[in-house]
């Protein structure tokens, strides 16, 4: 009995030892993140500038499977993963900012950064801390070629630069990235394998993507948020050459999220022959005299139509200012 119970006692504490561990990169990335937020909203600030009022960090892990195929053979079967940094640095007050403001190319971007791809916290805090000095200077920059562009050309609209937010915390599980590469392997070929069969195809392939998304959101407000989502993305495209030489494209495109199977098998090899019977029709079909007159948008094409031309005038949202010359 006591040989038993020193056993369960010992179990429970290697259980308890392990439970921080399943969280234990959050942890890493979160306390990197709200160190270093806290020392550069209080610590940062150039002589006779503004001192950042608003910070945010996004670090955002991606998980990418892609499986390729052309013709009948694989072509590329790669596996990797990545982590991207994304800091948003506001200075001014609410009222005015360094937002809203184009002065060229460069501020076009996502602001989109690569980063330390390790959990280790020394290396994060240094990646984030050389981050943020970037995005802070650029900011002062953005920030004076605003004032000078308003100077120039006076506004009417006094909308706010920014609306502060209530404090959100929401955290998920971290969702995994698991893919039988093997089975997807398989899939590919066969309907890369399966176009062979129509002889008019000039040029075919077929791919595979499978993504894992861990995002951790961190502002200066103090909200914080840890979303996961899960992406399967499977595209078959060909095609062909009609007799006038017109290069003819034909494609399928399946995505998924959360981890819901996408086609495969038979229900995929019908598709398949749809389409390239479809598309050995187009090659085939007369050519047809200029036209003018009514165009009927039917399915996803009149979903576009709608949210290109009606949706956009019906939401509108507040133009940058161009100061681009």
């Amino acid at each position: 009995m006591r040989t038993t119970l020193r056993t369960l006692i010992a179990c429970a504490a290697l259980a308890a030892l392990a439970l921080p561990a399943a969280g234990a990169q959050s942890d890493v990335l979160f306390r990197a993140m709200q160190d270093e937020m806290d020392r550069s909203m209080s610590e940062l600030r150039l002589e006779g500038m503004d001192s950042p009022y608003f910070l945010s960090y996004r670090l955002q892990d991606e998980y990418i499977t892609t499986i390729d195929a052309r013709y009948g053979a694989l072509t590329a079967v790669n596996d990797r993963h990545a982590r991207f940094l994304y800091v948003e640095c506001r200075v001014g007050d609410p009222s005015f900012d360094n937002s809203n403001f184009v002065s060229g190319w460069q501020d076009i971007g996502s602001g989109r950064e690569g980063t330390v791809e390790e959990d280790d916290y020394e290396a994060l805090r240094h990646a984030i801390w050389l981050a943020t000095d970037e995005a802070y200077k650029g900011a002062l920059e953005k920030l004076a070629g605003k004032e000078s562009y308003i100077q120039a050309h006076p506004q009417k609209d006094t909308i706010p630069d920014f609306s502060p937010a209530e404090i959100n915390v929401h955290i998920e599980k971290p969702v995994e990235h698991v893919v039988d590469v093997e089975a997807w392997q398989s899939e590919v070929s066969d309907a890369a394998e399966a176009l062979e069969a129509y002889p008019s195809l000039q040029d075919w392939e077929v791919s595979f993507n499978a993504v894992a998304i861990n995002k951790h959101y961190l502002n200066s407000e103090g909200s914080r948020h840890l979303k996961g989502a899960v992406y399967h993305y499977l595209e078959v495209a060909a095609t062909a050459q009609a007799e006038d030489g017109q290069r003819l494209t034909s494609f399928l495109r399946y995505s998924t999220r959360g981890g819901d199977p996408l086609p495969t098998g038979d229900e995929l090899a019908d598709d398949i022959r749809g389409m390239a019977e479809e598309l050995e029709a187009l090659v085939a079909a007369k050519t047809l005299d200029e036209y003018a007159g009514p165009v009927l948008f039917t399915d996803f094409a009149a979903g576009q139509l709608f949210a290109q031309l009606f949706a956009a005038q019906l939401t509108p949202v507040k133009s940058p200012l161009l100061g681009a010359e």
